[in-house]
């Protein structure tokens, strides 16, 4: 009885410890497609840090920005426990309807991104005039 007990233990914790995700590896550019943003005709970062955001609304500037991260694939974290912090919120528009996403997390599942997305967003984002509080 108590060797049965120590084995519902263990698979409980061994579940507990693989939260599930139903999610495949994807490209940003598949996720925001798949969320329904067709063009975007604006795109703010937000600094986690900070709080403040930045603006993109030159058509050249996100097309290069989008032609930067599109191929970026997102493949889920195999530890889906909830995190605190994030260092870039990204958020497309196409006119009223947004994907909003941090640099490794959409709609409640954590990602890591191959290649590491980070590096493109801060870039941008130190380029960019600061627009909002």
């Amino acid at each position: 009885m108590l060797r049965r007990g120590l084995v519902l233990i263990l698979i409980v914790s061994l579940l507990a410890m693989t939260a599930c995700t139903d999610a495949e590896p994807q490209s940003l550019e598949e996720l925001y497609l798949e969320a329904g943003i067709q063009t975007a005709d604006k795109i703010t970062i937000q600094d986690g840090s900070t709080g403040y955001s930045k603006t993109l609304v030159d058509k050249e500037k996100m097309d290069g920005f989008l032609a930067s991260i599109d191929d970026i694939m997102f493949i889920p974290e195999a530890d889906q426990e909830k995190r605190e912090g994030w260092r870039y919120s990204v958020s497309l528009f196409d006119g009223e309807e947004a994907f909003n996403f941090t640099l490794n997390e959409i709609e409640g599942t954590y990602y890591y991104t191959e290649p590491d997305i980070f590096p493109i967003v801060d870039r941008y984002y130190k380029e960019l005039e600061l627009s909002e509080q």
